[in-house]
């Protein structure tokens, strides 16, 4: 993927975020930011405990494009994900989304 490619689905994910919204109910919500520039992230998360699998993902935040949008790849990338498969994610898979 080229540089204009990359802002493109950037924006794309900005204007149109992939599950947005609180999840309810959640079996986990987790926030975090960065409070030096007002990024902020909360993630809702259920699980089937049987399957050990993510069955729902969503997020809500608000900041900066690149954040928002991070947060909206991440949820597409990883709904109804085995939890081995997001135990095995490392930083590098995290730049390829």
């Amino acid at each position: 993927m080229d540089r204009q490619q990359i802002i493109e689905r950037l924006f794309d994910h900005y204007e149109h975020p992939r599950h947005s919204g609180q999840l309810v109910p959640a079996d986990l919500v987790h926030s975090g930011g960065n409070p030096d520039c007002g990024d902020m992230v909360t993630f809702y998360l259920r699980f089937d405990q049987a399957a050990a699998a993510l069955v729902g993902l969503s997020f809500e935040g608000c900041g900066c494009t690149i954040s928002q949008a991070a947060a909206s790849l991440l949820c597409e990338q990883l709904q109804s994900a085995p939890l081995s498969a997001i135990d095995a994610i490392d930083d590098e898979a995290m730049l390829d989304l």
